[in-house]
């Protein structure tokens, strides 16, 4: 979101999550003020033009040192206030959603959009299976921790299974093109007897 508004009419924004600052380099976003309109801008380094930046290719990619510049006729902090832009507004990160011709989908945050598509195709087939054992789906906004999921799992709940993703890279057992089953994370491991069923 945005953190601040700079003289030169560029916003500095804080980290609403964990992602990497780099990866996010060059990137388009939109801007959405508490009216509902959408700005759209790019997030850049703080002087990105490498002709006149010697420091460019070695600077930290870290916040107080990138900004997003708005595609507005914008020079101060005024400017940008006009448009009605503040502290506090959202930023959003245009997601790259591809669909490519040998079936891959790629997009920014795809784990949990694709999680969330995978559990509403389930719930299409089992509501057409008459025969299916009750299911209850929760969705949150916390990841796979589920936090606030307790205030509307039903009494008669004996399991929760939670979705996200696995994790793909050294060490780690997780494929781009498989699902995969986590055991445990960072703060220990998942039940034994939900793992082993699965």
């Amino acid at each position: 979101m945005v953190k601040e508004i700079k003289g030169d009419g560029t916003l500095e924004v804080t980290q609403l999550g964990s992602y990497p600052w780099n990866s996010f380099e060059g990137e388009y976003v939109s801007v959405r003020n508490s009216k509902g309109k959408i700005y759209r801008g790019t997030f850049l380094m703080n002087n990105p033009a490498a002709h006149v930046n010697e420091k460019l290719r070695s600077d930290k990619r870290e916040q107080g040192n990138m900004s997003i510049r708005l595609d507005e006729l914008v020079n101060n902090s005024s400017d940008v206030k006009k448009l009605g832009i503040n502290t506090g507004d959202f930023v959003f990160f245009d997601i790259r959603y591809e669909y490519t011709k040998s079936g891959f989908v790629k997009s920014r945050f795809l784990d949990d959009k694709a999680c969330a598509a995978i559990l509403i195709e389930l719930i299409k087939e089992l509501s057409k299976n008459k025969k299916s054992k009750k299911a209850a789906f929760y969705f949150s906004n916390y990841e796979e921790v589920g936090h606030g999921s307790a205030i509307g799992i039903p009494d008669s709940v004996k399991e929760l299974l939670v979705l996200d993703m696995a994790v793909v890279g050294d060490g780690c057992t997780g494929e781009e093109d498989a699902v995969s089953i986590c055991v445990k994370d960072s703060s220990g491991p998942y039940d034994f007897h939900v793992s082993e069923k699965l």
